[in-house]
């Protein structure tokens, strides 16, 4: 059985939302939190398939609730409501690996949709072995896979690269995101890699050359006609 945590400050909302997924209590069950601290504690005590979680909340936001479930939970996937949507937070979000916004108020049929989608796609697996960062990249693309993979680094930190159908997308790192993003992370070295596999997302055009002009720009003295 699994099992969606929804985060949100409006007791009618999770009220109407526990009643809502009645009917599907035979797919899974529904726990709600009123914060994200009250949601970490259900965190630490539960195993959680799925999270969705609102932004704007007291006691603890959901903007530090995804960076703690990055951290310690890197596995379950979130998605984000928030009634305040813009360009600069959806690049905030991707940086926290966090693809999936709704925007509210948000209709329970699109919201069902979507959770079920995210819980039919598998959990996020690590790649093992001595694989590199650029085969990790090119398997993704060979197999025309629509994910995203969690790169760690532990000398540069964690950033995320965003795969539709193969292509690669976006890539999001600290404050970068598209090229920059891909060109900070491509030659890292040594990384731990998660791929989490997500519903296809609205992604505007946030990377403009192939994977493999990266992969042989990485591989040569950069110049300054490069940086297009």
């Amino acid at each position: 059985m699994k099992c969606i945590l929804i985060v949100d400050d409006e007791e009618t909302f999770l009220w109407s939302a526990a009643i809502g997924f009645q009917a599907y209590r035979r797919h899974f069950d529904v726990m709600t939190a009123e914060n994200g601290r009250a949601a970490l504690d259900i965190l630490e005590k539960t195993p959680v398939d799925l999270v969705v979680t609102d932004l704007k909340m007291p006691e603890m936001d959901g903007m530090t609730l995804i960076g703690r479930i990055r951290d310690n939970l890197p596995y379950i996937p979130v998605i984000v409501l928030t009634a305040f949507s813009t360009p600069r937070l959806r690049k905030k979000l991707l940086s926290l690996g966090a693809p999936a916004v709704l925007d509210k108020p948000v209709s329970f049929d699109l919201l069902r949709r979507r959770i079920q989608e995210m819980l039919k796609k598998c959990p996020g697996r690590r790649l093992r072995g001595n694989v590199s960062l650029t085969d990790g990249l090119k398997l993704q693309e060979v197999e025309k896979r629509t994910c995203s993979l969690e790169v760690r680094c532990k000398d540069r930190g964690t950033g995320y690269f965003y795969f539709q159908d193969g292509r690669l997308c976006e890539a999001a790192v600290d404050n970068r995101t598209g090229n920059p993003a891909v060109r900070e992370m491509i030659g890292w070295n040594r990384v731990r890699i998660t791929v989490n596999d997500f519903p296809a997302m609205e992604f505007k055009p946030g990377i403009t050359r192939s994977l493999d002009y990266f992969i042989g720009e990485a591989a040569r003295p950069a110049t300054d006609s490069d940086r297009v």
